[in-house]
């Protein structure tokens, strides 16, 4: 599940039948891969033109579901400008990756003081639990957040994938 801190709704002015409104939710919770979330974006501004922010946070945070399904996220909260991000426990993350992690965030939040834009503020790493800080005067934040995070988790999964093949073709 997604709890984020923006508003995502479809407002009654942008698409103004109740009915039609359910409809797009509906549509939105089942998909399962992004290409479709892409295809009902293009939907829904043919039919009912430019996207205001809430629907376009509410296609955001479809796409960051079908992400975090992907890398093996199963929930994420945000609470008191802190985002909580729970990984499955099949794909923990070892001592050494967080401690790799640890240090690649160190170096990003010191590059804040040289006016560089921290990708993480304040990222904390344990076994299946990540956290970051944002600002509450910039929940657009916390997108970029998860995005930085599901990249991470995405690069160890490919990485993985890489290992395996190689191995198998040791083994051949």
């Amino acid at each position: 599940s997604l709890d984020l801190p923006l508003e995502a709704v479809i407002p009654a002015d942008y698409v103004p039948g109740e009915r039609q409104r359910i409809s797009l939710y509906r549509r939105l919770s089942s998909l399962w891969e992004g290409e479709h979330v892409s295809a009902l974006e293009e939907e829904i501004v043919d039919r009912y033109g430019p996207m205001p922010a809430p629907v376009e946070n509410l296609i955001e945070i479809a796409r960051l579901r079908i992400a975090c399904r992907e890398v093996g996220v199963v929930d994420v909260r945000a609470q008191r400008n802190r985002v909580r991000v729970k990984l499955s426990k099949h794909v923990a993350l070892g001592r050494r990756e967080r401690m790799v992690l640890t240090e690649l965030y160190r170096d990003t939040v010191r590059g804040k003081r040289r006016s560089e834009a921290p990708a993480l503020d304040r990222a904390t790493f344990d076994a299946t639990e990540i956290t970051f800080t944002y600002s509450a005067k910039e929940p657009q934040k916390v997108l970029a957040g998860l995005h930085e995070i599901i990249a991470r988790l995405r690069d160890r999964k490919e990485s993985a994938r890489g290992r395996d093949r190689r191995a198998v073709g040791e083994t051949a």
